[in-house]
């Protein structure tokens, strides 16, 4: 296990290594040591593992480094300084303004983000050496026109991201041969984690002011509108959280959403809590005794009726008085008097 520490000269990438024992009466003994890497450096930002090796960015963002292994299986950290791409350019000379690390089917990927050129996606292929001498290859896949790439998302053997441009966040693929696909229609936006279920990835778009359930199969022409939720004219996702509270289990996708119901349905709200009812006070000029409620409700809905349900423990029904008040003071009388 390989994580990220902060110690006294900063934050370490460290490992843990778990030993067992047998201890008096055969009793196995456990023990986990946590152990700073020898040579890594104290302001790791980021890291991703592929096999045995570690891969990581510093806070700085220059550069690349990588756990090593000598003949005798010590490890250290070392800075990788020799990538080479299909034209045997040097692409460790782009290893700069690093924002993020992601493992790939096998590859790392980085992004880079600089205010002097397009963000780019920065391919590294390890060879099968994991020793201080290995050979990287790689390549740089500009994305053009975008500024910014986020949510980072291997899914097989492509990497989805979200590539923020001039005409806001697009959901884009890059394939394993390189190529760089922007998947929405015009007019539609992309925000937020994405969720991978079965062939499909699914996400949070926004068309029309709106945001609902889209979901993509990686090309252009599979990607569309997949589910609108609440069935009202608002949006059924958090347009800047999307799918952020949101998960995969057995193949199904659990999400937040907006779950109002569509024309024609119930939609039921409620206050659990109890409410003592004060008696009326005074003799001469009684001052009755009461006591609010109060129902919340969370946005606006156009309302053919209302219905209300009201539990009541009470000696004497016959003296309560039940109103229903609006927002705006106006109330009506649901009963007065009736036992």
């Amino acid at each position: 296990l390989f994580f990220i520490a902060t110690d006294s000269a900063g934050d370490s990438l460290y490992m843990a290594t778990t030993s067992v024992a047998t201890g008096s009466g055969s009793k196995s003994i456990v023990t986990t040591t946590a152990t700073r890497v020898p040579g890594s450096p104290s302001d790791v930002a980021k890291i991703a593992a592929i096999g045995r090796d570690v891969f990581m960015i510093t806070k700085s963002e220059i550069g690349l480094l990588r756990t090593a292994y000598d003949s005798n299986g010590s490890i250290t950290a070392v800075s990788i300084t020799d990538i080479s791409d299909p034209n045997n350019n040097q692409v460790a000379d782009d290893l700069y303004d690093l924002k993020d690390i992601a493992a790939v089917n096998g590859r790392i990927v980085l992004t880079r983000e600089s205010t002097a050129d397009d963000a780019s996606l920065i391919q590294v292929c390890p060879g099968i050496d994991d020793s201080a001498s290995a050979q990287f290859f790689g390549r740089v896949l500009t994305i053009t026109g975008a500024t910014k790439i986020s949510n980072l998302t291997p899914v097989g053997e492509s990497l989805y991201f979200h590539a923020s441009t001039t005409a806001g966040s697009v959901l884009t693929v890059a394939s394993p041969n390189g190529a760089i696909t922007p998947l929405l229609p015009a007019g539609v936006t992309s925000v937020g984690p994405l969720r991978a279920v079965n062939s499909f990835v699914y996400f949070a778009g926004t068309q029309s002011g709106r945001t609902e359930l889209w979901r993509t199969d990686g090309t252009a022409s599979g990607t569309s509108f997949y589910l609108d939720i609440n069935g009202q004219t608002s949006s059924s996702l958090d347009p800047i959280a999307g799918l952020q509270n949101a998960a995969v289990l057995d193949n199904t996708l659990f999400l937040a959403a907006d779950f109002a119901q569509a024309a024609g349905r119930t939609q039921p709200f409620s206050n659990p809590r109890a409410f003592p009812i004060p008696d009326a006070t005074g003799t001469s000029t009684v001052t009755n005794g009461t006591v609010a409620s109060t129902v919340v409700v969370s946005q606006d809905y156009s309302i053919n009726s209302v219905r209300v349900r009201v539990n009541l423990t009470h000696p004497t029904l016959s003296n309560l008085k039940l109103e229903l008040s609006s927002p705006t003071g106006q109330s009506i009388t649901l009963f007065d008097g009736q036992g």
